[in-house]
């Protein structure tokens, strides 16, 4: 596979330094965990075991055995934290495409939000995982909650719903100003799942359900009335059609009266 040597090639400097381009550089996330220390590495037991060792008691010396058996449970602990990374990883990997609740702490000035997604990908950076969410990369360690994404959805639209229905009159001061906001809720409703339908407050459905049928009303009034409207100008417009015919007929008839006499005179 070609390597892009571009992006290494054009990266930005501020300040005389190449900008950091890094999936820790740009996470939202604070690299400490949630108590906000940092976690104690290989190196820092190795450290530890070589400052002991220079310290020492030269009356009390540790006997070599201690050592050995030291650094046995250092390869035991790097041992468990090579397999929690793993575990770590595979748990990063099956998160792509679900939703996610982060809790991000801002490095900064200390607050916390909480973010909401989907998973679009996985990065890995040393022992760093990072999630991409929003477009944003996310400390894995930020992770809160995982929501299966049927549930979200439904949840989301019965918000949705209840916000549409709510910003409605009620069913007796509706008018057909209002239509398409109730044709609105009417088609987000009729499209529900069984599923997403327990969703849904009852008083909502119920609300709607009175001002769908409250809009039919008005509805079925106002064709009516179009309808006798339209009866109404055809009857006039039939009768006036009548009414040039007969004045048509009394003219042809007066003037044939008037040449028949005109003849007899004649």
């Amino acid at each position: 596979m070609a390597v892009d040597m571009s992006s290494m090639l054009t990266q930005s400097i501020t300040n005389g330094k190449v900008d950091d381009m890094t999936a820790s550089a740009n996470s939202l996330s604070s690299e400490t965990n949630k108590t906000g220390e940092q976690n104690l590495g290989k190196m820092d037991f190795i450290n530890l075991l070589v400052a002991e060792m220079q310290y020492q008691d030269p009356l009390e010396p540790s006997s070599n055995t201690d050592y050995v058996a030291q650094m046995a449970q250092f390869s035991q602990v790097d041992a468990l934290n090579a397999m929690q990374q793993s575990m770590k990883n595979m748990q990063a990997s099956g998160l792509v495409g679900q939703t996610v609740v982060l809790s991000v702490t801002n490095p900064t000035t200390g607050n916390t939000t909480e973010v909401t997604g989907k998973v679009d990908f996985v990065q890995y950076e040393g022992s760093k995982t990072y999630l991409s969410v929003n477009g944003s990369l996310y400390n894995m360690d930020d992770l809160e909650t995982v929501i299966n994404s049927e549930f979200y959805e439904a949840n989301q639209i019965s918000e949705e719903l209840a916000a549409l229905v709510n910003s409605l009159p009620s069913a007796d001061r509706v008018t057909l100003a209002n239509y398409n906001d109730v044709n609105k809720a009417v088609v987000v409703r009729d499209a529900l799942t069984t599923y997403q339908l327990g969703f849904i407050d009852s008083n909502v459905l119920s609300k709607l359900a009175e001002i769908q049928a409250a809009m039919e009303s008005i509805i079925d009034a106002e064709a009516e009335r179009q309808r006798e409207e339209a009866e109404k100008l055809a009857a006039q417009t039939k009768e006036a059609e009548e009414k040039t015919d007969t004045t048509d007929q009394t003219t042809e008839t007066a003037t044939e009266t008037g040449a028949v006499t005109a003849a007899e005179e004649g």
